[in-house]
């Protein structure tokens, strides 16, 4: 494994944020969203990550993660590299895809990660391109409530212990929580939330 790039403590989730280029497109369609969802599943798989949470939008994405084993500044290196270099051959782009390296707001206290973890399933709403969280297929939230099939690195159990002991119970209060709204609505607002706690 590649030597870290920045500061992570290992035992901390983090909120990863990734924007496009000038707030342009990550993904156009769903052939570019599968491609950044592969990406993920590569990464996580490799740096044996602890995903909480994530979700793609078409400008943006979130990541909720913890690197036990390391990784972090390699896994989305790689991730969001072979993802830019993939989607620009396939629409004929030459500039940067990603605006900057991830942004990671440790997530420091549980307040703080029930929060992220609300905010993240809700944002496809928050976006405007559903209406129901569970509609949208590019992020975990279906995998947290059991409407899909999660994948290995996604610990979704430990992230419903969080909203209750009895998992099926969990499920219900995560989804009655992120659609009640309760959270900052926009990027900006998580963003000055984030520095802020």
């Amino acid at each position: 494994m590649g030597i870290e790039r920045r500061t992570i403590d290992h035992d901390h989730a983090y909120h990863v944020i990734t924007r496009g280029s000038n707030r342009g497109p990550l993904a156009w369609d769903a052939y570019d969203f599968e491609s950044l969802s592969g990406e993920l599943d590569k990464a996580a798989t490799r740096h044996r990550w602890n995903v909480l949470s994530w979700c793609f939008l078409h400008n943006h994405y979130h990541v909720i993660v913890r690197t036990p084993d390391g990784g972090f500044s390699d896994g989305f290196h790689v991730m969001n590299g072979t993802h830019a270099r993939r989607t620009n051959r396939r629409h004929g782009r030459t500039d940067h895809l990603f605006r900057n390296r991830p942004r990671a707001y440790e997530l420091g206290s549980e307040a703080y990660l029930v929060t992220a973890l609300l905010y993240v399933a809700r944002n496809p709403v928050a976006a405007g391109v559903c209406d129901d969280p569970a509609q949208w297929p590019f992020a975990s939230y279906r995998a947290l409530v059991g409407a899909a099939k999660a994948k290995p690195w996604l610990v979704a159990e430990e992230v419903l212990r969080l909203f209750g002991s009895d998992m099926d119970q969990a499920r219900i209060e995560f989804g009655r929580l992120v659609r009640s709204g309760h959270l900052p609505s926009s990027d900006d607002e998580w963003e000055t939330f984030a520095f802020n706690p």
